[in-house]
């Protein structure tokens, strides 16, 4: 009996480990053009299975930057809180830009995110967890980033 009421807390947490990427995470990285405000939109389509929008634009301290956005796939660990990102395709497209694969951790509380950018000019990235439902559509409809509004 200990032993089932064990295995049950262990799925049960793992499942809700799960359910913590899912969300709309707020943040900045840092990559050529220098730091940049980004909106990580994840949505967990299967267990394990994500897909995501990579929204970026200027953050107040480096007004330049333009707006762009781009899906990704993505797969997460619950067990090791690790996700990795791989780009998809454009929906909004600055000249010169090119899209970069993301490989993070979610904190043990399940509210940051955080990880490293794969590419030569890039760094981190940083974000937290957005209260409210993951919302893609600033992202899809080229608005404003949710952390700016």
């Amino acid at each position: 009996m200990r032993r089932l009421a064990l295995l049950a807390l262990l799925l049960g947490s793992t499942a809700a480990s799960g359910q913590q990427v899912t969300a709309t995470w707020v943040g900045h990285y840092t990559c050529a053009q220098g730091h940049t405000a980004v909106n990580l939109t994840i949505v967990e389509t299967k267990p394990g299975v994500l897909k995501a929008w990579f929204h970026f634009q200027a953050p107040p301290d480096n007004p330049f930057v333009p707006t762009g956005c781009y899906t990704m796939t993505g797969i997460y660990d619950a067990a090791s809180r690790q996700v990795r990102f791989d780009p998809g395709g454009w929906l909004r497209q600055p000249s010169g830009y090119v899209m970069v694969r993301l490989d993070g951790a979610v904190s043990l509380d399940g509210t940051a995110l955080e990880g490293t950018i794969d590419n030569p000019t890039c760094g981190s990235f940083a974000t937290i967890r957005r209260v409210g439902r993951a919302d893609s559509a600033p992202c899809q409809e080229g608005g404003p980033l949710l952390s700016m509004r």
